[in-house]
């Protein structure tokens, strides 16, 4: 969680988007790679996909990545995203998701945020290629983190019953709070 603060805008937007970066690795603590790649909603997402995909969104909006390519071919790229296979690791997976957390954190915290930004088209919500703010695009990429942060929550607890709060403060060395039962 990103607790209040009197951070400057650009520290606090990136700060919410470690936050919700912190719950997608928190997901995968302690999973095996079967774990990580089994689906256990109805949709084909894995926790290991999950992590993949969020890892292609860090890099578009560190501006390593192609966004709008919709070619057969791009969007087949695009899909492959979500898939965690042999060809992954829990730890190759983590890993590429912390370099492609830092370039976009770099990035935010290096940005003016009332510069344009054009914004790729997003065909799956009617949307053309469009002209906004650098301020609109980091907010846009916490709500999109924050999205599939609350995927990975339903979808580690679907696994095994773990509660990602909880291994997030795991992770950090904090002890799990547990309310008292009166």
């Amino acid at each position: 969680m990103y607790a209040p603060t009197t951070d400057p805008e650009l520290a606090m937007l990136a700060g919410y988007a470690d936050s919700q970066v912190d719950a997608l690795r928190a997901s995968l603590r302690g999973l095996t790679h079967e774990q990580a790649a089994d689906h256990p909603a109805r949709s084909r997402l894995s926790l290991g996909g999950l992590v993949r995909h969020t890892t292609w969104v860090l890099r578009q909006h560190a501006g390593s990545g192609r966004p709008g390519d919709f070619s057969e071919e791009g969007v087949a790229a695009f899909m492959d995203t979500f898939a965690f296979d042999d060809r992954h690791t829990v730890d190759g997976v983590l890993a590429e998701l912390d370099a492609a957390r830092a370039d976009c954190r770099a990035r935010t915290l290096a940005s003016d945020p009332d510069e344009e930004s054009l914004q790729p088209p997003a065909p799956w919500d009617g949307l053309p290629a469009m002209t906004a703010t650098r301020r609109y695009e980091m907010l846009h990429l916490v709500e999109e983190l924050a999205r599939h942060a609350g995927h990975a929550d339903i979808l580690r607890e679907q696994l095994d019953g773990a509660l990602v709060p909880d291994l997030e403060a795991a992770e950090a060395g904090r002890s799990v709070w547990e309310p008292a039962v009166t």
